[in-house]
């Protein structure tokens, strides 16, 4: 079975699009994802709250993330009995934790990472296949830390990443690795033009936070949106030919950091468009054309080229009914 990744919403879309089966998605996590309480103008918004808005009416998304969660508090809470409770046959389970569970300080929370935590992954996994749900695991998403030089500390989350990498490849499970997907948006943009995703707040501009914030893990609207962005194109998946997804000349965008790779054939010059013609094993190396503007020629050199993929001009089709599948990736 091929594999390309392009965000969650190709696993559900095994469904054929014709039946408007209803996909539901639980969503069990920490604060980075959760719902937030919106009183007192809070900006602050997790990436589950922001997916909502971006699937179509056939989908329904229920996030049971909450902040402060880890893979030990979630079930000592009665959030794991509630996600039981609720998950059925055929729906998704997607399980993102790490921030809290490094927390050796914190005995209701801490979770070792290659003891407790895969652990408790585990747990939650193996009751998910018991009811025929579908899991899917994520890293947990980077946290904004700069050191003075402007360097992010990679290494922001030690081994909850590949411990929880491990668990997905020991039952072959999807893995969705938000870690690095998010790590590499912070990385190109910088410091201080990330800022304005995150909880920085001046002092005298919220009222939920009078006194100001400058708060590192946590993002506002703009920030949540842009992670539900960043993780979109990574599953787009040929999952036995259930799925067939097709991009638009001017979806791919050259950059340097891609993570769509392809071989470069030849570059035809239109005026200030650029044709890029090139190939993808995953696409059978059939040509694949991108249009590009003049003034990112500079991202092209070598063999290889490298794109990201504008989610408003990724399209999923039905291959039995030719039916698109809709949802809007705004």
């Amino acid at each position: 079975m091929k594999r390309l990744a392009i965000f969650a919403l190709t696993v559900l879309m095994t469904v054929s699009a014709a039946a408007q089966e209803k996909i539901v998605l639980r969503l069990m996590g920490d604060s980075t994802m959760a719902d937030k309480d919106l009183s007192y103008e809070n900006p602050e918004r997790g990436w589950g709250q922001r997916l909502k808005s971006h699937v179509d009416t056939n989908v329904v998304v229920a996030n049971y993330a909450q902040n402060g969660r880890s893979t030990k508090s979630v079930q000592t809470l009665g959030i794991w009995d509630r996600v039981k409770k609720d998950l059925k046959k055929g729906e998704y389970l997607f399980i993102q934790f790490g921030h809290n569970d490094a927390k050796e300080s914190d005995t209701t929370r801490y979770a070792a990472a290659y003891g407790a935590y895969q652990d408790n992954i585990r747990l939650f996994v193996d009751h998910a296949l018991s009811v025929g749900a579908k899991p899917v695991l994520f890293t947990p998403v980077s946290r904004r830390w700069f050191d003075d030089e402007g360097n992010i500390k990679t290494n922001c989350h030690g081994d909850y990443p590949d411990a929880v990498k491990q668990v997905a490849a020991e039952y072959g499970l999807p893995i969705i690795d938000a870690n690095a997907i998010t790590q590499q948006w912070l990385i190109s943009l910088g410091d201080e033009a990330t800022r304005k995703y995150y909880m920085w707040l001046p002092e005298g501009t919220n009222p939920k936070h009078p006194k100001g914030l400058q708060d590192n893990t946590h993002t506002n609207a703009a920030g949540a949106r842009k992670i539900v962005n960043l993780l979109l194109p990574e599953i787009v998946k040929d999952a036995d030919g259930n799925v067939v997804a097709a991009i638009r000349p001017e979806g791919f965008v050259l950059q340097k950091n891609g993570r769509f790779t392809c071989q470069l054939q030849r570059v035809e010059v239109m005026g200030r468009d650029i044709s890029v013609v090139c190939t993808h094993p995953l696409c059978e190396n059939t040509a694949i054309r991108a249009i590009v503007d003049a003034d990112n020629l500079a991202e092209i050199g070598g063999s290889t080229v490298r794109f990201a993929l504008k989610p408003a001009k990724v399209h999923l089709f039905d291959p039995a009914t030719g039916d698109r599948i809709r949802f809007d990736a705004q």
